[in-house]
């Protein structure tokens, strides 16, 4: 089973400067659900108490959102060490970094799928538009973390949404011939699942109500 991407060392500073965000936005997403929760993946490790802050957050996630997984959210977070000690500002960064070093990998993934000559019309050209689609999302993702970090939640949010439209319209550009089967769909859905996580904690910031974990 392939592995999320861990945030690199960059992520500390990030996570020291994401404390200080404070700022509300009135602005949700709402995901759209072609790669949603329900993938034949499963995920031994499980959490060691219910007050962790990480069980906690994904625990709430996925009763907000309706394509959340919660064991891709338990095992895209849990195994960070610094993610049980940071609050839920600093999660919805560790996830934001996550999600771009994923789509980081996939261009480089996509550029090595088209190297193949044997590969069919369809498939090369569904790449391609893949190959443009993540290539897109990289700079988004640079954007939607400093604009998370100056507390311009709704703009990150946006920007996160437009994300995961990506991740499903390269998903969905396979699905248009029933014969292919998406070699990008374990990316498309970690791309998408990333950027959901984000969502619901910006979510959860911009709506105090919606019962931030402590």
């Amino acid at each position: 089973m392939q592995q999320c991407v861990a945030p690199s060392t960059s992520l500390l500073f990030l996570l020291l400067c994401c404390c200080c965000c404070c700022c509300c936005c009135n602005c949700f997403f709402l995901p759209k659900a072609s790669l949603g929760r329900g993938r034949p993946e499963t995920y031994l490790t499980k959490p060691t108490s219910s007050r962790d802050i990480v069980n906690q957050t994904c625990e709430k996630c996925y009763e907000l959102s309706q394509t959340l997984s919660y064991a891709f959210c338990w095992a895209a977070l849990g195994p960070i060490p610094i993610a049980h000690m940071t609050n839920v500002e600093g999660l919805a960064v560790i996830s934001m970094e996550l999600a771009l070093q994923n789509a980081t990998n996939t261009v480089s993934t996509i550029t090595e799928l088209l190297k193949d000559m044997s590969l069919d019309p369809f498939t090369t050209l569904s790449l391609k538009r893949c190959l443009e689609l993540y290539g897109g999302t990289v700079p988004i993702l640079v954007d939607s973390i400093g604009a998370f970090m100056m507390g311009q939640y709704g703009t990150s949010a946006m920007w996160l949404s437009g994300v995961m439209e990506a991740a499903s319209n390269c998903e969905d550009g396979f699905g248009k011939r029933t014969s292919e089967a998406s070699p990008l769909s374990q990316e498309n859905w970690r791309l998408f699942q990333l950027s959901d996580i984000a969502i619901c904690i910006i979510h959860l910031l911009s709506f105090p109500s919606a019962t931030t974990p402590s």
